[in-house]
């Protein structure tokens, strides 16, 4: 069993990568995980946050 570690910034470029972790994993027995990474500025305004929500 295989395991690709997929890092994603959920742009079109990052789709693209993950679905061609899932072709690798097509023929064989696996795991993916997705990973989303994100971090702020202290003293961000709560508005910039309000997506998180």
């Amino acid at each position: 069993m295989s395991t690709v570690i997929v890092i994603t910034n959920l742009t079109d470029s990052s789709q693209h990568a993950l679905e061609y972790a899932c072709s690798l994993q097509q023929d064989a027995p696996g795991r993916i995980i997705l990973f989303h990474f994100f971090s702020f500025l202290p003293g961000s305004p709560a508005r910039e946050l309000r997506w998180l929500y």
